[in-house]
């Protein structure tokens, strides 16, 4: 869940913080700066959100392809997490079915 929240966090500091057409990753690289210089004030910006808005982001269809549950699945970094994706994706006939597959598993949300 904590890379949803990021994508969330990410959304609400681009459209509140940034110029108008700011880019996603321009706002990644002005948060992650934000977060090296001022990390407490970064960290309650990034707590104002709720987990109602994080769950909210993710089934929103404006928002959801932000935070695809194959993009989840991939981009979760956690040693479990890595470990069992690594495993699960060498046994799949390619890694695009094997993203396909294990990304939609239940239990995704909840580890990520």
């Amino acid at each position: 869940m904590e890379i949803a929240r990021r994508a969330c966090v990410l959304n609400h500091y681009r459209k509140e913080k940034m110029r108008p057409g700011a880019t996603t990753l321009e706002a990644f690289a002005d948060f992650r700066d934000w977060l090296k210089n001022d990390e407490s004030a970064a960290r309650e910006y990034e707590n104002q959100i709720t987990e109602a808005e994080v769950l909210r982001f993710l089934k929103e269809p404006a928002t959801n392809n932000i935070s695809s549950p194959e993009m989840l699945y991939c981009s979760s970094s956690s040693g479990e997490h890595f470990e069992k994706r690594a495993k699960e994706l060498r046994a799949s006939s390619n890694i695009v079915d094997g993203i396909l597959a294990h990304s939609h598993e239940p239990q995704l949300l909840e580890t990520v």
